[in-house]
């Protein structure tokens, strides 16, 4: 037998029982192809043992792609989504229609977990622009994941731990965020996938979803240099409420932005100079 047909003959015995424990066939086919490529032969079935209890693909793998980078990650930090390039993407364009290449700017990253967007950031910007980039956490098992993600790419990175803001000493030209915005009251009815295996602490945004908001959208211009910028990313029914928040401070050029499937994603505003 050749090694096409093995493989073959592999990923339909792992798609059959993913199946049996109740995955769709797409789904089942999908993850199969990745645990497959991922793991190879020797550990593809154990892989596929892992995912019939619903743990992520991801953390079987131990890695994900985001921007096109590949990121270390466990259990101790969010998956990265397709729905967060868009807030990495806007960032890079804002800073392209805004910033000069000959002056130096700073940027912070906050609840930055695995580090994919502030490492993406650095990657794609730098040297193009002479960025200074902090990230911060309140988790050490984050941060170390973020460490070990910064040094695999090679991005210079300084990270801190602290509850937001709470460990930043400077000002910044611009302040991303992807918070926890679940609102409590619904994270029981989520995928399994997400709430038995994701860190509640990245995903709980209080009541309403919005405890982050409102503090970071509060505490925002004492770290924001004249002109700067804040984004952040947002569920997509969240729209109006974090506009009416940004409008109650001192902001302006208040936008929201649309993923790549129409939601609203992101929210940008920026400081009054």
């Amino acid at each position: 037998m050749n090694l096409l047909m093995m493989n073959n003959d592999l990923l339909n015995q792992g798609m059959e029982l993913l199946i049996r424990s109740g995955f769709d066939r797409d789904e089942a086919a999908s993850d199969a192809w990745f645990l497959l490529q991922g793991l190879g032969e020797d550990r593809f079935l154990q892989g596929v043992k892992e995912r019939t209890s619903r743990r992520p693909v991801a953390y079987i793998l131990g890695e994900w792609d985001f921007m096109g980078l590949t990121f270390v990650l466990d259990s101790h930090v969010l998956i990265p989504r397709p729905d967060t390039e868009t807030l990495v993407e806007n960032a890079i364009t804002w800073t392209r229609g805004h910033w000069k290449r000959e002056e130096r700017y700073s940027v912070l990253d906050l609840c930055t977990g695995s580090g994919c967007i502030a490492i993406s950031l650095w990657k794609f910007l730098s040297p193009e622009y002479q960025i200074r980039m902090t990230a911060s956490d309140l988790s050490s098992q984050a941060l170390a994941i973020a460490k070990e993600n910064a040094q695999k790419h090679q991005a210079d990175i300084q990270l801190l731990q602290g509850d937001l803001f709470e460990p930043a000493e400077d000002k910044y030209h611009m302040i991303v965020s992807n918070p926890p915005y679940i609102a409590s009251r619904v994270i029981s009815g989520l995928d399994p996938d997400v709430k038995d295996y994701e860190p509640m602490m990245a995903l709980d945004g209080g009541e309403d979803g919005l405890n982050f908001y409102r503090r970071i959208i509060a505490e925002a211009p004492g770290y924001l240099e004249p002109g700067g910028v804040l984004m952040m990313e947002i569920g997509d029914e969240q729209a109006a409420d974090v506009a009416q928040l940004l409008r109650g401070g001192p902001y302006s050029g208040i936008r929201i932005l649309k993923d790549l499937a129409g939601h609203d994603r992101v929210a940008e505003a920026t400081i009054e100079r």
